[in-house]
């Protein structure tokens, strides 16, 4: 299937933008070295090799993962406007697992998937779970994946010094995300399950 407008909500994997207190200068998902690098760019390039005209949007949807229990879909509306027909869900990692029941993080993924399935019949997407693992955050998406009937992927495999870019930056947080063989392993992944 050719996709024409992809539509990708992650974190600070995603887009990071500059930010001096952090010792990340770029505008890019942190940590790739280069733009073309981090797992964002490389799935354009895919993309467009397939189909050149393809509309691809992404944004830091962190917010989302901090405060889920109050956050209002609507806030994205424009998003769901721009009718995507692939959606891929990248995030994850900043849910705090102690309130992940209390606030019951089950149910607010899950209105995330039908607020874009709704009206969308057509609409395919793909839940891509934590770089960084943690197994009852990825057990809930990939529940919500099958209860909805969407495509999951785990990335718990990959969190391993060697995909980091652990030693490249002063500060650690900035050096635990994935370095370019870490973007490279996750942008592989989700096409390999574009590609089914």
């Amino acid at each position: 299937m050719t996709f024409n407008r992809v539509l990708i909500l992650g974190n600070s994997i995603t887009f990071h933008k500059a930010d001096e207190s952090l010792g990340w200068k770029n505008n890019w998902g942190m940590a790739a070295s280069v733009q073309d690098s981090d797992y964002i760019h490389i799935l354009i390039r895919k993309f467009k090799i397939k189909n050149p005209e393809v509309n691809f949007k992404y944004i830091n949807f962190s917010q989302f993962e901090n405060e889920y229990e109050k956050y209002s879909l609507n806030n994205i509306d424009s998003l769901k406007q721009f009718k995507p027909n692939l959606l891929i869900l990248r995030m994850g990692e900043n849910v705090d697992i102690n309130k992940i029941d209390i606030n019951d993080f089950s149910a607010h993924y899950k209105d995330l998937i039908k607020y874009f399935q709704n009206n969308n019949p057509s609409l395919k997407i793909i839940c891509v779970s934590n770089f960084w693992r943690s197994p009852k955050v990825e057990d809930i998406i990939k529940k919500c994946a099958n209860s909805e009937g969407v495509s999951y992927i785990s990335l718990s495999h990959l969190d391993k010094e060697e995909f980091t870019a652990w030693g490249l930056f002063n500060n650690s947080a900035v050096g635990s995300h994935p370095g370019n063989k870490g973007m490279k392993a996750i942008a592989d992944l989700i096409w390999q399950e574009i590609e089914k």
